[in-house]
């Protein structure tokens, strides 16, 4: 994914603001958010109840469980992975919220 110089610039100059924060961004159990984007070189985007959608400097979104911090993946799909269709008024399930799913729809 390209992105302008100005962009990647925005995203490292954010992660090092929430790096250097004074206090520690608890999540999970002993999980510092500080600590751990700090090693991964991730700003977090996205935080629920099971893990975390995180943004490298070139654009990449990854994602990881809470139960397993440095088990990262590169998002791939459209939905989280390019940003395509999210938008704060149409973000929904994979069902697109029908309750359900094409027979033929991949979701990893």
């Amino acid at each position: 994914m390209y992105l302008s110089d100005e962009l990647a610039g925005k995203i490292q100059e954010t992660l090092a603001k929430f790096i250097a924060g004074p206090e520690p961004y608890v999540i999970f159990d002993d999980l510092n958010m500080r600590e751990l984007a700090a090693e991964l070189n991730l700003l977090p985007v996205m935080l629920d109840m099971g893990g975390c959608y995180a943004i490298r400097f070139d654009g990449q979104i990854y994602s990881f469980l809470w139960d397993y911090p440095y088990d990262i993946r590169l998002e791939d799909d459209p939905l989280f992975g390019t940003g395509l269709k999210i938008e704060p008024h149409n973000i929904v399930c994979y069902c697109g919220n029908l309750g359900w799913l094409p027979p033929n729809y991949k979701t990893s």
